[in-house]
């Protein structure tokens, strides 16, 4: 009796961690304000993306790409400074999701 409480006890351990999922952050870097104008004359625009990996293979491996083109996308005419690009995951288990969240600020010329 006390050997199946110390099996489900461990059972139950290895249960929980095996479902539950985990962040971590990888990167925030940052790029420069150029044309060098105050904050109020931009507009800021964001973009996000994001990779779906299970076992280590993943499909889509532009994620960063295209997040970063949507972004050039959102001020036609314009340029896009002050770039901030988090990058984090969102791990489960046997498989992870990589994500991108760029923020900027569009400059009209």
């Amino acid at each position: 009796m006390k050997n199946q409480k110390i099996l489900l006890g461990i059972f139950g351990l290895c249960a929980f961690f095996l479902t539950s999922c985990t962040y971590s952050v990888h990167q925030v870097p940052l790029s420069d304000f150029k044309p060098y104008t105050p904050g109020s004359n931009g507009k800021p625009i964001e973009a996000r993306g994001k990779q779906f990996v299970i076992l280590g293979f993943a499909n889509e491996t532009n994620y960063v790409d295209n997040a970063y083109k949507q972004l050039q996308g959102q001020c036609v005419n314009g340029i896009v400074t002050g770039i901030a690009a988090k990058s984090y995951s969102e791990h489960g288990f046997f498989s992870w999701t990589n994500h991108i969240h760029m923020q900027g600020l569009c400059i009209q010329r």
